[in-house]
């Protein structure tokens, strides 16, 4: 599932059942916004138990600041059925992060963090950075590698099942920063 369009756009994800879709990316030079309102639920697998993950990418160009990747919808879980890269690759520059998951993460897998950008103002300052901002609380079970950049999370249970390990940082990357 991929977005590279020249208008903002909002996509409901209401059918009986949900969807399953290994990538949701968003791409192109454009400085608009692409909500996901997700209602049912989103499974994201690439290929279950093999050395594949799933991917949520903003690789947006743009630098503009309304430049954003947004699961904007409560109601629904992102479920996962495979390991998850969270990556921002773009130049987003919207304070309150270019990659911004509402919904609640369900499901066993890694969900692993990587994100060019590292600005981080204050708790509502994070330019291009990756946002996890459920009122929910994230039951995933899995380890969580914050490998490089900027990651703000609303709740404690932002990173899934109290039991899981969160490693900041990985050998050779950028500066990496967690905020509440």
């Amino acid at each position: 599932m991929n977005y590279s369009g020249a208008a903002n756009t909002t996509v409901i994800l209401n059918t009986l059942g949900g969807f399953s879709v290994g990538t949701v990316s968003t791409g192109g030079s454009d400085n608009v916004q692409w909500n996901l309102s997700v209602t049912t639920s989103l499974t994201l697998n690439e290929d279950g138990a093999g050395s594949g993950y799933a991917t949520i990418n903003d690789s947006n160009t743009s630098t503009g600041n309304f430049n954003q990747l947004l699961f904007g919808q409560t109601a629904g879980n992102i479920t996962l059925a495979d390991d998850l890269l969270i990556t921002n690759t773009g130049a987003s520059t919207v304070a309150n992060g270019s990659i911004s998951i509402r919904n609640p993460i369900t499901g066993t897998g890694n969900v692993t963090f990587s994100n060019v950008a590292h600005s981080v103002t204050d708790a509502s300052t994070f330019a291009g950075g990756i946002r996890l901002q459920t009122t929910s609380a994230n039951t995933f079970t899995g380890s969580v590698p914050v490998e490089k950049g900027a990651v703000v999370f609303a709740n404690s249970t932002a990173f899934g099942n109290s039991a899981n390990t969160i490693t900041l940082g990985r050998s050779g990357s950028e500066a990496r920063r967690c905020l509440r």
